[in-house]
């Protein structure tokens, strides 16, 4: 059963390396710094956009307590204990926007 669904749109300007302080997990946060800077910017808003989206979509309160894991083929996820949270993450030019559905496992 659907439970929430959360979407967030973010303009990659926004994004910075205070931010990523803020908002990325410490496993979140090595990934991101291996990135060069062009593409840390895009990988941020993308990130944040679909933290926000599960924010919205679970009623989690923090961006930290959140870890945005990829599969071997390259599709976002997140472990959490009680929900299935399917998540879509998109860039486009200035933009990054996600989505995410809830539903009780």
């Amino acid at each position: 059963m659907i439970v929430g669904i959360g979407c967030d749109l973010c303009k990659v300007e926004r994004v910075d390396e205070k931010i990523a302080q803020k908002v990325l997990t410490e496993k979140e946060l090595h990934g991101f710094q291996q990135l060069t800077l062009i593409r840390q910017k895009e990988w941020l808003a993308g990130r944040f956009a679909a933290k926000e989206a599960i924010i919205k979509a679970t009623g989690i309160k923090s961006m930290k307590d959140i870890e945005i894991e990829i599969t071997e083929e390259g599709k976002p996820y997140v472990n959490h204990p009680s929900l299935t949270i399917h998540l879509s993450i998109s860039h486009d030019g200035e933009y990054a926007m996600a989505t995410a559905v809830a539903e009780h496992v």
